[in-house]
């Protein structure tokens, strides 16, 4: 068998990218991915290759910091989704039922278990540190309009996560939340 007989397609091979050029590859789709994709294409106003890329490019860059966090937050959107339906973001109503639910869930001793300070896991907590803290901020802040329905549910979701820190956190996030509590009134 020659080498050429092993190849599946005719031609000769494609040719290795160049520095800065750009590689194609193939890819298998399921046809309602590709109606996903075609779509988002549309929105977007990218071609389909580009669009493709930019997912692609996003899935490596994860926000979280890790596969736990991640989790976390899928779960709380799940929650919400699943009480306030699908449009509780857009849905002021639909909102406040899913973050009730939001808040009820972190209230739960037993909701954040799969979550332990570990070693291996201080970027973790790092994400979570820095989340409490701009969500901290965010109810301080007198400049920002704050929802009065909205804000001591928030509060009391930021409370139940400090309560999940360690010792040195929830003492130094303790004056911020004491600031938060009096803009509450």
């Amino acid at each position: 068998m020659t080498p050429e007989s092993k190849r599946s397609r005719p031609g000769p091979r494609p040719a290795k990218p160049r520095k800065g050029e750009k590689s194609t590859i193939s890819v298998r789709l399921a046809p309602a991915t590709k109606l996903k994709l075609n779509r988002a294409c549309e929105q977007s106003d990218r071609s389909l290759s580009q669009e493709a890329e930019t997912r692609l490019e996003q899935s490596f860059d994860d926000v979280f910091g890790s596969p736990e966090v991640r989790a976390f937050f899928g779960h709380l959107a799940f929650i919400a989704s699943q009480r306030g339906g699908h449009k509780w973001l857009s849905d002021r109503e639909a909102f406040n039922i899913a973050l009730t639910a939001i808040v009820g869930e972190l209230s739960d001793p037993g909701f954040l278990q799969f979550i332990t300070p570990a070693p291996a896991r201080e970027s973790e907590w790092a994400v979570l540190n820095e989340s409490i803290e701009h969500a901290l901020d965010d109810l301080i802040d007198e400049t920002k309009p704050m929802d009065e329905h909205f804000a001591p549910h928030r509060l009391d979701a930021v409370k139940s996560l400090i309560a999940r820190l360690d010792p040195a956190d929830q003492q130094r996030l303790a004056t911020k939340v004491e600031a938060a509590r009096r803009r509450l009134g």
